[in-house]
């Protein structure tokens, strides 16, 4: 009674177990591996419980079935454990799931060939107790290996070779006396324990012990060359994976088993290690080994060669089975193959018609089955590329289709008529004829909107997806009702991998045109549920599509806000894209190494897009990796396609971010190997524009102009057969970086950088690399220990002298103008330029009022400075125009700051004793000089108009001609006033006392109305000396004339002051001699000059 309790309670159990399992398979039916792991569970457990029926003997010890009975157990509480966790995938994987399944499968096996051993041995009470003590310690070891274990891992470490439990066990059992039934009891149930029981993680430490020495255990079993990749196979020996593969290796060599077929369980990852170890140039061609195979396998994926491409991507995910690429084209091949099998199954149901008789049919009057026969007749047929072209042009093929294409069709024939259909979209030369069919596009789209099998979605979406590929087209398909949210709708999760596919693929599409863009943005779900498809755990073909329709939106609204610049200010699409949750860590991810190139192609270009609103490149700059992504793609190794938008998104972030990015590592290394010679240009454009960016910031300035081969590659990109822009864009470095002091003389020391730039200062070069080129070369001609060395430089003086020139750009000829101005501040420069022909004629060419004024004021500078030389003053005031030119510019209205360099470069020219003459009577000369002798004058070109006029009246000649002039005595004369700033005061006091020294001028001067009174009282206390001293010179010289001591003796406060300052001890002595000689002349009765 109790042997009979024991197996109804193993047959209960089983058959629950068995429940659970097909449950978890009709949950499970899209993995095929969990499909197929637990029909081979299934079918084992119906074998082992009729096994164990029909073999079970009447007497049954006590605890024969506890331990099955515990397996039993253990492997129902797993099974429930998953199907209760179904509805959420999340929680766990299937690679886990069937190997846990595989795991129990075996253990159960096992366990009931025990159960079945044990109750059948009919031996003496000694034996019973040796068979008791046996199982316990089969039971120990079993425990000891499976305790612990978790789920098995992707690779699985081989057992140990001697294990003292099992061999303890091994010898008990082996004492028990032996038949058939022990025999093929042992080969099964050691087997078992050696190859697939004994399961443990990596972290567990166990390994196999084999003597380091011993080179051996390296070599393939079979081919007996060194493995390179180690696997353990269902026999439990230790093969190389490609003999296997290569040999299509289906039965163990060495263990025959044909109820057990022979596969290749786990990466032996205890015997790779120690290879690797021992021959570290194996753990290379492992990778190459597997990368080249993966690469075949996508290749004939892709190709069109189904059954070898299956076996080759099962292949690759048994060693990988996270390969999302490789998972999507196995399913796509799977559900490919399924469906051929499918219609050859189906091809009773074709029509063997000629092509008018199956059109005919295709029409709602014909009976159901006969209708399902020509659409499947029709769709079958329209798979052959031969035939596409031919059928889309049958008369009212294409119209008998879309009739077709609604709800109240059956399902069964609606499938078939929407394949029929896509079949024919996917030619490129029926695509346009098809869209134009009447209600065509709109009942694709009421197909895709609508509860629909899943079947009749894909195919809708397909037919959909490949007529928006004609742009002509595809704002009418997007101007039909809902069509734009409903292919958003179908890219939610559930709706299935292949019409995500479709869907994505027609979004895509249809978002090439701008007004699809307007719309579908505005729709609130659309950022979510394309930011959703690009995660890791969807299939590439479906990612793809889902980036290629986000870079479209991106590209739109990025011509949008550089067409409107208001677009930028608050918020946009592009800001909420970039702020979206998850958007740029998942674009972030695709930046990274193993992403097919046209994805990660994708999302660096949509990344490049986002970076065009100042606020996202800040966002963009913060995201955790965002910028070490980029920079790791800035590498040879990368394709070009890919490194330029890496480059071209890192260029923008700079502009916001770059203190950050000119010291964040590897970046300024890969910035300038980028510049280097040999490069892509669009590439090398994109990183010489990043340099010149960040060569703004001043802080950055030292760092990056000492950065190693940093100047070099960059004098390097200034060649003539260089691109322009990209010429333009290293001159615009060299011209950031000479703005920093520190930099300027170090640049100067390269000759290679003055060469350069001087050979960029040509008339044939670009005016935009001509002028960063001038603008370089000025910023270093700032620095006076640069000044020479860039003067004297072989041809840099006439290059600058020729831009002078008229015809040449404003901006050009302003820089140039700029430059001498700089280099005529050293002295030797001044000589050398004013020698250099053409320089003087150019710049006083420019002194005219038709060119503008920027321009004009840097040639009257330049012109200015030159002046200054004893040895040019004769040479400049006699060059044809020159006095002329600075006479005009001397005029009222005149810009002040030419006034201010044309009174200055007249006033350093009358110095020289051989102008004077000149040019005071120069026409109009003296009378423009009077006339900025006014208040509302500047100051400072008042200080020169009054010294220029102190200058001319040191020549004998010259005195009593501007006597003459009413005006320049009244002007002296106002600016004698104590409110009269000092300098101009003190120059026009000099003047006024060189006025007064000729005879003929002193009793005009004496009695010019407020004179005298103007020279009293520059001789009260607190007047500035330099005036005093002058003051008290003129009255001296006046008082020397005898018709004027009358006056100016009896001139109230005058003889008093005198007295005052004579006896003022703050006075200076020269002061005091002049008032002296005054009282003198005053007191004398005699006349006559000094």
């Amino acid at each position: 009674m109790a042997e009979m309790m024991s197996l109804s309670l193993v047959t209960e159990v089983t058959q629950r177990l068995v429940k659970s399992l097909l449950e978890v398979q009709a949950a499970k039916q899209n993995n095929k591996k969990i499909t197929r792991e637990i029909k081979e569970f299934v079918s084992i457990l119906d074998e082992n419980v009729a096994r164990l029926k029909c073999k079970l003997p009447p007497n049954v010890s006590g605890g024969a079935l506890d331990s099955l009975l515990r397996e039993l157990e253990e492997a129902q509480t797993f099974v429930q454990s998953r199907q209760d966790q179904s509805f959420l995938k999340s929680m766990w994987t299937a690679k886990h799931t069937t190997e846990k399944l595989k795991f129990h499968r075996r253990n159960l096996d096992s366990a009931f060939q025990l159960a079945l051993f044990f109750t059948r041995q009919d031996v003496a009470l000694e034996a019973n107790k040796k068979i008791d003590d046996s199982q316990l310690k089969i039971r120990k070891v079993s425990e000891d290996h499976s305790d612990n274990s978790g789920y098995p891992r992707g690779e699985m470490q081989g057992v140990h070779k001697t294990d003292p439990k099992l061999q303890s066990v091994i010898t008990t059992v082996q004492s028990v006396p032996q038949n058939s039934d022990t025999e093929k009891f042992f080969a099964d149930v050691l087997a078992n324990n050696i190859s697939s029981r004994v399961v443990t993680s990596e972290n567990e430490g166990s390994t196999i012990t084999t003597d380091g020495d011993d080179e051996d255990e390296f070599d393939d079993p079979i081919t007996y060359d060194r493995m390179c990749d180690p696997v353990k196979g269902t026999d439990g020996l230790t093969y190389d994976r490609w003999t296997i593969i290569e040999n299509d290796i289906i039965e163990s060599p060495f263990k025959r088993n044909r109820s057990k077929p022979f596969s290749i369980v786990c990466d032996d990852i205890n015997v790779r290690r120690r290879l690797f170890s021992r021959f570290p140039g194996m753990e290379a061609l492992f990778h190459e080994r597997r990368a080249s195979y993966r690469r075949e396998a996508l290749k004939l994926a892709r190709g069109g060669d189904d059954a070898q491409a299956l076996l080759m991507l099962e292949n690759v995910l048994e060693w990988d089975d996270e390969d999302a690429e490789c998972q999507g084209l196995r399913e796509v091949i799977s559900r490919r193959i399924d469906q051929q099998k499918a219609a050859e199954k189906a091809g009773e149901l074709e029509l063997d018609l000629p092509l008018d008789d199956i059109v005919g049919l295709l029409s709602r009057e014909t009976p159901t089955i006969t209708l399902l026969k020509a659409a499947m007749s029709f769709a079958n047929l329209a798979q052959a590329p031969e035939n596409k072209l031919n059928m889309a042009i049958y008369p009212g093929a294409l119209e008998k289709l879309v009739g077709l294409l609604t709800l109240d069709i059956p399902h069964v024939v609606l499938f078939e008529a929407a394949r029929a259909f896509a079949n024919l979209s996917s030619a490129k030369e029926n695509r346009d004829k098809m869209a134009r069919v009447p209600r065509a596009i709109e009942r694709l789209a009421c197909l895709m909107g609508n509860e629909v099998p899943i079947s009749v979605h894909t195919e809708a979406a397909r037919a959909f997806a490949d007529l928006a590929v004609e742009k002509d087209h595809q704002v009418r398909m997007g101007a039909v009702p809902v069509v734009l949210e409903t292919l958003v709708e179908l890219l939610h999760r559930d709706a299935g991998e292949m019409v995500q596919e479709q869907a994505s693929r027609a979004l895509a599409n249809l978002t090439s045109a701008d007004e699809n863009v307007t719309k579908v943005a505005v729709y609130p779900n659309t950022i979510g549920r394309v930011v959703d498809l690009l995660s890791k755990d969807i299939p590439v073909a479906v990612q793809l599509q889902a980036a290629r329709a986000l870079t479209n939106m991106a590209y739109v609204k990025v011509r949008a806000v550089l067409a409107f610049p208001n677009l930028m200010e608050g918020r946009n699409w592009l800001v909420e894209l970039a702020e979206y949750p998850g958007a740029l860590p998942k674009l972030n991810d695709l930046l990274a190494n193993g992403t097919p190139e046209s994805l990660q192609l994708l999302a660096a270009r949509t990344i490049t897009y986002l970076t065009v609103p100042d606020k996202n490149k800040i966002t963009i700059a913060n995201t955790k990796g965002a910028v070490e992504r980029l920079v790791s793609l800035l590498t040879r190794s990368i394709p070009i396609s890919v490194q330029t938008q890496a480059a071209c998104a890192f260029c923008n972030l700079s502009i916001t971010n770059r203190s950050m990015f000119a010291s964040f590592p590897g970046a300024l290394e890969k910035r300038v190997t980028l510049l280097g010679r040999g490069v892509d240009s669009h590439l090398q454009y994109q990183a010489v524009r990043a340099f010149t960016i960040l060569s703004f910031a001043k802080e950055n300035k030292v760092l990056m102009a000492g950065f190693p081969n940093a100047i070099e590659r960059l004098v390097g990109l200034l060649v003539p057969h260089m691109e322009e822009r990209v010429q333009s864009q290293a001159a615009g470095a060299l011209w950031n970086l000479a703005l920093e002091d520190q930099n300027r003389v170090k640049l100067a020391t390269y000759d290679d950088v003055i060469s350069s730039l001087t050979n960029l200062l040509s008339r044939d070069v670009p005016e935009e690399v001509q002028s960063n080129a001038m603008c370089a070369f000025a910023n270093l001609a700032i620095s006076n220990e640069n000044k020479r060395r860039l003067a004297e430089y072989p041809g840099a003086l006439p290059k600058l002298i020729d831009l002078l020139a008229k015809g040449t750009p404003e901006s050009l000829q302003l820089l140039a103008a700029r430059t001498i101005t700089y280099l005529t501040v050293d002295d030797r420069n001044k000589i050398t330029i004013a020698n250099t022909e053409g320089a003087v004629e150019r710049l006083v060419s420019l002194l005219t009022r038709s060119i503008p004024i920027s321009v004009q004021e840097q040639a009257a500078c330049a012109f200015c400075n030159l002046s200054v030389p004893p040895a040019n003053k004769s040479m400049l005031a006699s060059f044809p125009g020159a006095l002329e030119k600075l006479v005009t510019l001397l005029g009222r209205g005149v810009d002040s700051r030419l006034q201010y360099q044309a009174a200055q470069a007249f006033s350093n020219l009358s110095i020289a004793k051989e102008n004077k003459v000149l040019m005071a009577g120069f026409p109009n000369a003296i009378e423009r000089l009077v006339g900025l002798l006014v208040p509302d004058v500047e100051e400072r070109v008042q200080i020169h108009a009054a010294e220029a006029l102190r200058n001319l009246a040191l020549e004998e000649q010259n005195r009593i001609k501007l006597a003459t002039y009413d005006d320049v005595i009244s002007s002296l004369m106002n600016l004698l006033s104590r409110d009269v700033p000092e300098e101009v005061q003190s120059n026009a006091m000099w003047a006024f006392a060189n006025l007064a020294i000729p005879n003929e001028n002193k009793r005009r001067l004496a009695e010019f109305p407020g004179v005298l009174g103007k020279l009293v009282d520059l001789l009260s206390h607190g007047v500035p000396e330099t005036v005093q001293e002058d003051a008290a010179r003129a009255f001296f010289f006046l008082a020397a004339e005898q018709e004027n001591k009358t006056l100016m003796a009896s001139y109230p406060g005058a003889v008093d002051k005198l007295v005052a300052l004579l006896n003022d001890p703050a006075a200076s002595e020269g002061v005091k001699h002049y008032i002296q000689w005054a009282l003198s002349k005053l007191n004398a009765g005699e006349g006559g000059s000094s």
